[in-house]
Parts: structure tokens; sequence; C-alpha cells
């Protein structure tokens, strides 16, 4: 049940995107069933976080419960060992179905600054995490075993939102940060499903519970939001033979009740483009 998104050479606003993503291709992001999971020992890169107990929710489908589903601790996505260090990544939307209100509002949450639509730019990290952490990020290559990287999600946010981030490498499933119009907004990891780099590229498939103000005139109460992220990445040359990492994303958000998300009918979902160039 694997989802795709075709890149061409005639999308809206080719000239202003081109030099992000110039090649014609097709991967296949990552999906997770929405059906429960009951085993919880499944080896990496299996389903993390299974959402405790299903139920339905009147109008919107299988119900995920947020508030009860974690990640394993020590394990996070895995990017080649080759990624370590620091990154320019150019993103931007290019199509957004459904309501675009949520959309904009869970980009917006995750990081995005500016026109929903213009073009970002900011620098990412990513880290080799220290042996004494014992996180699993071992994977295999062309007959080699390597340690892999993990993004270091606060430096990124921090650079993207220019916010004051809180994260941290232990934990990393879970990252709060608060900005000059709103504070502790909080983003956890609550579903998984990895694919370590191969020569077909890697990616990820992501739940998050976003934890933020109702906004408006219910500002003081705080509301549970639930968007989920897949992304798949390869790696390839530009033009002057330079080594970059294309990607492209799928972001989807799902009605909320009482902590349960329904995960079987999204409000929205845009689709984004990547580009990441050493710095």
């Amino acid at each position: 049940q694997s989802e795709s998104l075709s890149v061409s050479n005639g999308i809206d606003r080719r000239d202003v995107i081109g030099s992000i993503i110039s090649s014609s291709t097709t991967l296949i992001v990552p999906s997770i069933s929405n059906a429960a999971i009951p085993n919880q020992n499944l080896p990496k890169p299996g389903i993390q976080g299974n959402g405790g107990t299903y139920t339905r929710v009147e109008g919107a489908g299988g119900g995920f419960d947020l508030l009860t589903s974690k990640t394993t601790r020590g394990q996070d996505v895995i990017y080649p060992a080759s990624m370590d260090g620091v990154w320019k990544c150019k993103r931007v939307v290019v199509s957004v179905e459904g309501d675009a209100g949520q959309a904009e509002l869970a980009w917006r949450c995750l990081g995005g600054t500016g026109p929903f639509k213009s073009i970002e730019s900011f620098d990412t990290k990513f880290v080799i995490p220290p042996d004494e952490l014992n996180m699993q990020n071992l994977y295999e290559f062309e007959g080699s075993t390597y340690k892999g990287t993990i993004l270091d999600r606060g430096f990124e946010l921090e650079s993207r939102n220019e916010c004051n981030a809180q994260w941290d490498i232990q934990t990393s499933d879970f990252l709060s940060y608060s900005t000059k119009e709103e504070s502790a907004i909080e983003v956890a990891v609550v579903q998984r499903k990895v694919e370590t780099p191969s020569e077909k590229g890697f990616g990820f498939n992501e739940l998050y519970r976003i934890t933020s103000s109702a906004g408006g005139i219910f500002s003081g109460n705080r509301v549970d939001r639930a968007v989920r992220v897949q992304r798949r990445y390869r790696r390839a040359l530009d033009g002057d033979g330079n080594r970059v990492v294309e990607g492209l994303e799928i972001m989807k958000t799902f009605r909320v009740l009482d902590g349960i998300a329904g995960t079987e009918m999204p409000t929205s979902t845009t689709k984004s483009q990547i580009k990441l160039t050493r710095v």
C-alpha cells in the first residue's frame, strides 16, 4: 500500500522550483497500514508505536490513540553515514488537496515560515549518535555495515523557524519550541516506519502528535493535532557533479477527538519537494 509522488518537468512554478529537483523521477513513499499492529517486537525497520487500542470515530473511520502510543527509545530514522554534518535544505510546497487551512497550520507547527507555497531555505544537520547511547543506527549497504546518522531536529527547527527549541538525542522523538507568537509547541513522534538506506533510496513514515494553542478566543486552551509525514530520499548528482540528496514528501492532517485521530480519512494532503546540498 505504498503511495507514489511523481516529479515532472511540467509542474507549476517550474522556473522557481526547477533548481530544487530538475530530473524526472517517481519515488515510492513508505506507508503504514491503519490496521492495528499487535506485535510489539517487530525488528527494524518495522512499525514502532501501534496506538494502544483502535476504535471507530464517527465520520472519521478508524481511530489511532495519540495519547497512549509511543515509539521505542533508542531508535530513530536512519540516514546514510555520508550525510554526517550540516546541509543546506531547500523545500517548496507543490500541491495541496482538501482543507488548505489545516494543511498550512500543520506546516507551520512543524517549522514552516513565510508564505505557504514559497521556497524555504535553511540549514539542517545530521549526527552520528555516540556509542554510549546505544542507539540502533546500524544498517547494511553493499555488503558492509555502517553507523547511520540521525536528524538533529532541534538544530533544523531553530534554523528554519528562528525559534528556541528543546531537543535531546536521547529522547529524539520529542521536540518542543517557542516563538514570538506562541509558546510551548510540542511535537511527539507516536508511530514510525523506517526504510533504511539502500541503492534505491531511504525514507520514513511518521505520525506526529502536535500539542499547541487552540488559537483565537480559545488561545488559552491547548489541543492535540495529528499529522502524518511520509518522506522518501535518493542520492544524486547535480549538473556540476556535486552530490545532492533529493526528497519528496506527503503530509496529511486528520481530525482528532479526545486524543483519537481519524487516520483513515485525512482532512488535507500536501506534497512538497526537497533538495539537500552540502554546506
